[in-house]
């Protein structure tokens, strides 16, 4: 790191090299599994500026690269889903996947308010992903493969932040009320690998757009017994997304894992008080789901009626259904 222009400019850099050794052992149990070892090597890269502008504004800018390495299974696999019956072999000829991310960026901190706003791109490349082989009403047979198509993320992520008290100008003490949120966009998410059974040239398994708010509430540095206390409430907003499902449903024209369905777009919300009882020790209570949301993040078919899941393969259920309202009570210790 180095800074320059009496500290307002910042420059940071760097590079790193990544050997390793991915093995699959025998499995008990498991004779479909082909036990071998596999080694993997990459190089990555993170470089980035920053630079305060003015005393409230400070712009950004940067490009990273990654990578994921197969898994074991990935690697040498003959896996059969139960229940489903569909049938993946693994590749032992994978390479990793890699990613190339640019962005830029901006930072106002004024008054009793924070907000941050970025533009990013993300390129995924060599992903790993499955190639339908043959399919039929039975059981669909995949590969594990290197997509040669990249995906293309482009899009806008927002965050804020406001002191509610100092933004009014009411004299607290000890009283503390937050607002914050966050949020992202992707104005164009684009699988070039898509085969064209997907019916739509859209990144699977990759919300369209995603939001976070909320509010907390509550009552800090009192030095007494059940004095600190917050009350939290937030709500989370999860975008459609195009899903290539595993599920065997009841829809005309499906080809398992590469037809793509849409979700629609749901909130969930959740709350949480907690209250100090000594020093390190926090008593709390949650509710989560609080609307009693029958949703789930991924799947398609959910735990309902009509059921559009083929109960062939579902051994008695109807779909996937994220935990309904749930009330938790704990205690949080800190030492």
């Amino acid at each position: 790191m180095q800074t320059l222009l009496d500290d307002r400019l910042t420059l940071r850099g760097g590079v790193r090299r990544t050997y390793g050794t991915t093995t699959l052992d025998p499995t008990p149990f498991a004779p479909t599994l082909i036990p071998g070892t596999k080694q993997y090597q990459a190089t990555t890269y993170a470089v980035g500026t920053s630079y305060q502008a003015l005393n409230w504004l400070t712009f950004r800018a940067g490009a990273s690269s990654g990578f994921r390495a197969p898994t074991a299974t990935e690697l040498g696999a003959n896996f059969t889903t139960a229940f489903t019956g569909n049938i993946t072999f693994g590749n032992p000829a994978l390479s990793p996947e890699t990613s190339k991310q640019v962005e830029v960026g901006a930072t106002v901190a004024w008054n009793a308010m924070q907000l941050d706003a970025a533009l990013f791109q993300n390129r995924i490349l060599d992903r790993i992903t499955s190639a339908v082989r043959s399919s039929t009403s039975a059981v669909t047979i995949s590969d594990t493969i290197n997509n040669p198509g990249e995906i293309m993320l482009q899009g806008i992520e927002l965050q804020a932040q406001i002191d509610m008290l100092r933004a009014f100008h009411i004299a607290g003490g000890n009283w503390r009320w937050t607002t914050f949120s966050n949020a992202y966009y992707n104005f164009n998410m684009v699988d070039r690998g898509a085969p064209p059974a997907a019916g739509t040239t859209r990144a699977t398994r990759v919300y369209e757009y995603e939001a976070m708010a909320g509010t907390r509430f509550g009552e800090y540095g009192t030095g007494r017994a059940w004095g600190d206390w917050n009350f939290e409430i937030r709500g989370l907003l999860r975008g459609p997304m195009w899903y290539n499902t595993e599920e065997r449903l009841l829809l005309p024209g499906q080809l398992v894992n590469v037809t793509a369905y849409r979700k629609s777009p749901f909130w969930v919300w959740y709350t949480r008080y907690e209250v100090g009882v000594s020093k390190g020790i926090t008593l709390f209570a949650a509710v989560n789901n609080i609307f009693d949301i029958n949703q789930n993040p991924i799947f398609i078919a959910l735990d309902q009626t009509p059921c559009i899941a083929n109960p062939v393969f579902q051994n008695g259920a109807c779909g996937n259904s994220m935990p309904g309202r749930e009330f938790v009570v704990g205690m949080q210790g800190r030492w």
